[in-house]
């Protein structure tokens, strides 16, 4: 990670919830004040305490490119959010106000010149990804077909799906690409406000019963003696692509351990060494697990040096060679490929 940007990062731990409140403050006395009015002064403040932990993220890493994922996320949902543009960028205008005033004049200087990079994208409209939107998305009918089993809570019908498919010779593979498609579509729909977390929560359980049912319909194609350990960092509470990658390890032979969602260091760090596993394999779902990615695979070197360690999800495929930042040894592109680069980590040894 970048030294001096950490420095900067934790500044703005200590000090966000001041920053945020200060620059709402801001809002409120002025000429947006209807707009602050209306969708309350308690949520502007969480709201703009996320963007500067994503600030913190981006200066941690010394990457401007972590900035602009969530920078492009907010230009994609403010509507479906209820935030105008103006009041977006008249956040953003008065944090720089509250950072300049209230940080070190070298801290602030960081902070703002990282800020100034990114901030001509709020002017843009980037559209938000629709996975199932290609028609020549690889197995596209099936994964239509698992959405909106999902989203109508039919869990009978999203497991005899995948058990149909398999038994018709349809990849394991390719079974998990189509699941995972469903699913990436599945927060699409929430991100733009046409579902509701429920429904979201109803659809990824749904999810994972289905991959239990395809665990035990499946054989390992091969047999190894490698032991993995698969988690997700401290903060990652979307657990369903580690399960698809500790279920893709299982599948080639490889003895894989699931610790799911949120583990604490200590706890992995502690069964990496209990298990004697041969790879650590960890899931960073967005910026915000960054910084515990590389906090976990601090502790995880400290006590066991010689285990390599992959990692995988979206900011990591968003931003090439960020996987170097957090202290890992490789990255998996995607669930169905972790396997592979396992394979190629311990071959390096």
């Amino acid at each position: 990670m970048n030294e001096q940007g950490s420095f900067v990062a934790t500044l703005l731990d200590r000090t966000g919830r001041a920053l945020a409140s200060g620059a709402v403050q801001r809002l409120a006395l002025g000429p947006l004040a209807d707009e602050v009015r209306t969708l309350g002064r308690r949520a502007l403040v969480a709201d703009t305490v996320v963007r500067l932990e994503h600030l913190a993220a981006a200066l941690a890493t010394g990457r401007c490119e972590v900035l602009a994922l969530d920078f492009d996320w907010l230009t994609a949902t403010r509507a479906a959010r209820g935030i105008p543009p103006e009041l977006l960028r008249a956040t953003f205008a008065a944090l720089r106000t509250e950072i300049t005033e209230n940080l070190p004049r070298a801290a602030a200087t960081l902070a703002l010149d990282m800020l100034d990079s990114e901030l001509p994208r709020l002017a843009t409209d980037a559209p938000l990804a629709e996975p199932l939107a290609d028609e020549d998305h690889p197995h596209v009918e099936l994964a239509r077909s698992l959405l909106a089993a999902s989203l109508s809570g039919r869990r009978n019908d999203a497991e005899m799906l995948l058990v149909d498919a398999y038994e018709n010779g349809v990849p394991l593979d390719a079974l998990h690409v189509a699941l995972w498609a469903a699913q990436a579509e599945i927060g699409v729909l929430w991100q733009s406000g046409e579902i509701h977390v429920g429904l979201e929560h109803l659809a990824s359980r749904i999810a994972e019963d289905a991959l239990a049912v395809l665990r035990h319909r499946t054989k390992p194609s091969a047999a190894s003696n490698h032991s993995v350990l698969v988690a997700c960092v401290p903060g990652n509470r979307h657990q369903i692509g580690a399960r698809i990658v500790a279920d893709r390890f299982d599948h080639v032979g490889w003895r894989a351990l699931f610790l799911g969602a949120n583990t604490p260091s200590d706890s992995l760090v502690n069964a990496a060494q209990d298990f004697h596993v041969d790879l650590v394999a960890l899931s960073v779902g967005m910026s915000l697990d960054l910084r515990p990615a590389a906090i976990m695979i601090a502790a995880l070197r400290a006590d066991a040096p010689r285990v390599p360690v992959l990692v995988g999800g979206a900011p990591f495929r968003a931003v090439e060679g960020l996987w170097r930042d957090v202290g890992a040894d490789g990255e998996a592109p995607s669930a169905t490929e972790a396997a592979g680069m396992g394979e190629r980590l311990l071959a390096a040894i």
